[in-house]
C-alpha cells in the first residue's frame, strides 16, 4: 500500500471511530498505523541514502575541480616554455604543418602603487540587500508593511 493510502486509510477510520467504537476497527487501526510508521521509516531510509550520493557527488566534483586546476596549470606551464623556447631560440614566428606560432603585441595597465590613484580613476560599487531579519523584526512588533508578508512555515525535525 501507498503512503498516500495507508494516510487516507487512517483519516477514514478515526473519522469512524469517533462516532461507533469497535475492537475489529481499532485492530485495523492499528494495522495501519504500523504500515504508516513502517513508510516512513523506509522512506527516511531512502533519503539518507541520497543524502550519501550527494555527499559523494559533492567529493566527486571536488576531485574535478583538482584534476581541472592540473591540466590548466600544466596548459599554462606548457605555453610558457613554447614561449621561453622561441624567445631562447629568437624566433618571432615559427610554422608546423599543424600550427602557426607566433607573437602579438598587446597593452594593459599594471597598477604600481594602488594607494596613488586618484578619485577619477576609481569607481564605487554598491550591492544593494534587502534586511529581511529588519523587517521580521518591525512586523512582530505590530508595524504594518503592506508588500510583505510573515510566511510560517513546517520545517521536519528527525531525530
Amino acid at each position: 500500500m501507498k503512503l498516500y493510502e495507508l494516510t487516507q486509510d487512517m483519516k477514514t477510520l478515526e473519522k469512524i471511530l469517533e462516532e461507533h467504537e469497535s475492537e475489529n476497527l481499532l485492530k485495523e487501526l492499528d494495522k495501519i498505523k504500523i504500515g504508516f510508521e513502517e513508510k516512513l521509516k523506509n522512506i527516511w531510509m531512502l533519503i539518507r541514502k541520497f543524502e550519501s550520493y550527494e555527499t559523494g557527488i559533492d567529493e566527486e566534483i571536488k576531485r574535478l575541480q583538482e584534476l581541472k586546476k592540473y591540466y590548466k596549470n600544466q596548459k599554462e606551464g606548457l605555453k610558457n616554455y613554447v614561449v621561453y623556447a622561441m624567445e631562447t631560440a629568437g624566433k618571432d614566428k615559427v610554422e608546423t604543418d599543424l600550427f602557426k606560432f607566433s607573437f602579438r603585441n598587446s597593452e594593459s595597465v599594471e597598477i604600481v602603487d594602488e594607494e596613488k590613484i586618484p578619485e577619477d580613476y576609481t569607481e564605487i560599487v554598491e550591492v544593494k540587500k534587502i534586511d529581511k531579519m529588519g523587517i521580521k523584526k518591525d512586523l512582530k512588533a505590530g508595524k504594518e508593511i503592506p508588500w510583505v508578508q510573515i510566511v510560517i512555515k513546517k520545517n521536519l525535525q528527525v531525530k
